[in-house]
């Protein structure tokens, strides 16, 4: 008789009542996120948002890695102070950026934004206004955003390697 009092009077036991309202928020949380976003749908491509997530992180360190370790090798064949400071401007602005890039809320944007940071950063030490900023040790610069470049033309994602190849194209001025 006390339980159906407590029912006539609108108290439930906490036992009875945390199923039936943990229930709902089961149910509410049992689909499985979407496989691709918006993004990554309209252009096609075949990889999961999880596998491109994967691997702009990976990208993201070995980033890191090829710049501070370059850096360092400039700072430590340094002889000019410019250069020096150079090196250190460098390595602090471009390990962040990427690890910023990589964080983009869509994968797909993300993976896209850390090879056009790449990309921007061999043109500017290839021919842009970064072309003399290492004076002698300048190659080393250079050859590390080449070998950046090399490391994502090989993963095998189609429709990020056509924008990658469209922007290949207007950069060289070839449409």
């Amino acid at each position: 008789m006390r339980t159906r009092d407590a029912i006539l009077q609108g108290r439930l036991r906490p036992a009875r009542t945390f199923p039936l309202l943990f229930l709902p928020a089961v149910v509410a949380c049992s689909t499985a996120p979407p496989r691709q976003t918006g993004l990554q749908q309209s252009f096609g491509t075949d990889v999961s948002s999880q596998e491109l997530r994967l691997r702009a992180t990976e990208y993201a360190a070995v980033f890191a890695q090829v710049v501070e370790l370059s850096a360092d090798s400039i700072l430590g064949l340094a002889q000019q102070r410019e250069v020096a400071r150079n090196a250190l401007v460098w390595k602090s602005y471009a390990v962040p950026a990427i690890y910023r890039s990589t964080t983009l809320p869509d994968p797909l944007a993300a993976w896209l934004d850390s090879r056009v940071l790449t990309l921007q950063m061999l043109e500017y030490f290839e021919t842009g206004a970064g072309r003399d900023q290492f004076g002698e040790l300048q190659a080393i610069a250079v050859e590390a955003a080449r070998r950046l470049t090399e490391e994502f033309r090989r993963e095998p994602n189609k429709a990020a390697m056509s924008v990658y190849l469209s922007a290949e194209g207007s950069r060289s001025g070839n449409p």
